[in-house]
């Protein structure tokens, strides 16, 4: 009886010798993907850095620029809790801009609301404000969002220039509705 190794058969590269020169060009070439192969298929590959592992958002309702910058960049929805006024007079693309929650509304209702924003349970949300604006409500939207059940919900300290300070990246529009659903806690 034949081992495996004797069974399986492997072409034969023959005919397409590539050497010297353009063989090591080659090789060097190609030998990056085939390492970052080896090492995906034996588990040994870090997956890309997230930071939505870095934050603790159990202890953390306020993250800086550059946390905010991260979780942005890797898809945390954005609430801008700014005045109407400061909104109108500097618009920012793709963010929900929100006024406030109505805790007094019933589950039902704040689910669908919520829901209507684009806040996902999985989903972080970043709500931004603006510190010269008097009118930003962006911790009381924190707040609410976390004693309606949210876990993942920080407002960025210094607001909307301090996530400019930290080189404002683009923002995505919520892929459709979210899936939360409001579980109120008690803290």
């Amino acid at each position: 009886m034949k081992s495996v190794a004797a069974q399986i058969t492997l072409p034969q590269f023959s005919r397409h010798r590539i050497g010297g020169f353009a063989g090591l060009v080659a090789l060097v070439a190609i030998l990056p993907v085939l390492i970052g192969l080896l090492a995906n298929i034996s588990g040994l590959a870090a997956g890309p850095a997230n930071p939505f592992d870095v934050i603790d958002f159990a202890e953390s309702r306020r993250v800086g620029g550059q946390e905010a910058r991260a979780l942005i960049a890797a898809g945390a929805l954005v609430l801008d809790a700014r005045a109407p006024e400061r909104r109108l007079a500097d618009p920012l693309a793709n963010v929900q801009p929100i006024d406030g929650i109505d805790l007094s509304s019933s589950d039902l209702m704040l689910t669908a609301g919520l829901r209507a924003y684009g806040v996902s349970a999985a989903q972080p949300v970043v709500v931004v404000g603006d510190p010269a604006d008097g009118d930003s409500r962006d911790g009381t939207i924190v707040e609410a969002l976390r004693s309606l059940g949210h876990p993942r919900v920080v407002l960025v300290e210094g607001g909307l220039p301090a996530l400019r300070d930290a080189g404002f990246v683009s923002i995505y529009p919520p892929s459709g509705g979210g899936d939360f659903t409001v579980a109120r806690q008690n803290d």
